[in-house]
């Protein structure tokens, strides 16, 4: 099996939360995951986002993942993945409930790319003009 390009990665990473499946996300976070740097201006390490991942505040929250740019040197071992991660619940699909930037560092370890750090960022909808 061909690895996981590193927007393949994020992508997993996004449906281990929206399954609450913490295994899958464990498979793609580095061993030296720095840890994510959530939109509500918190810090959580490796083992919380796994906790978080499994019994997360919301269980209703959807997340969409639209990857916009990914840079990536496979010589390096390194790669970013600048993504928009829209949310809405379960009951209420196709009524979005947020909008968030997300930035994932990733690293090739052992031919597997894997995050080492993750920052998102709550965007707040555009004033109108």
């Amino acid at each position: 099996m061909n690895p996981l390009t590193p927007a393949q990665v994020v992508a997993e990473l996004i449906r281990s939360e929206n399954e609450r499946d913490a295994a899958l996300a464990d498979r793609y976070l580095a061993v030296g995951f720095t840890g994510i740097t959530r939109s509500a201006g918190f810090e959580e390490s490796r083992e919380q986002v796994l906790e978080t991942i499994a019994d997360p505040a919301n269980p209703d929250l959807m997340r969409t993942l639209l990857v916009d740019h990914v840079w990536s040197s496979d010589d390096a071992g390194l790669a970013i993945v600048r993504s928009l991660v829209t949310t809405e619940r379960r009951g209420t699909p196709d009524v979005q409930d947020g909008a968030y930037r997300n930035v994932h560092v990733l690293l090739l370890e052992t031919g597997t790319w894997r995050c080492v750090h993750w920052q998102a960022t709550k965007l707040e909808p555009a004033a109108p003009v």
